[in-house]
């Protein structure tokens, strides 16, 4: 039997895998997770957010925080309020 050449794994330096630390980051927390379900269906306030999910106004700002910092969700500004989408 002949064996194939395994060529060596490379070191990775952590500048690389960042960005799919961030997603998989944002991604382990089902709240998380919910938010980008009721995202899928339009924008939403947080206060709508926060009503949906039984959550607090509080906690939905940090987990769509999250969820912005690492690309997944867009927010826009209108006259007193900030929709996510």
């Amino acid at each position: 039997m002949t064996s194939i050449p395994i060529e060596p794994i490379r070191a990775v330096g952590a500048s690389a895998v960042a960005p799919a630390a961030s997603l998989f980051h944002s991604l382990s927390d089902p709240a998380r997770v919910a938010i980008l379900q009721h995202l899928t269906l339009g924008e939403h306030r947080v206060r709508d957010l926060a009503e949906h999910l039984g959550l607090a106004q509080s906690t939905v700002s940090a987990h769509l925080a999250c969820l912005k910092d690492c690309g997944l969700v867009l927010s826009a500004r209108r006259p007193g309020v900030a929709l996510f989408s």
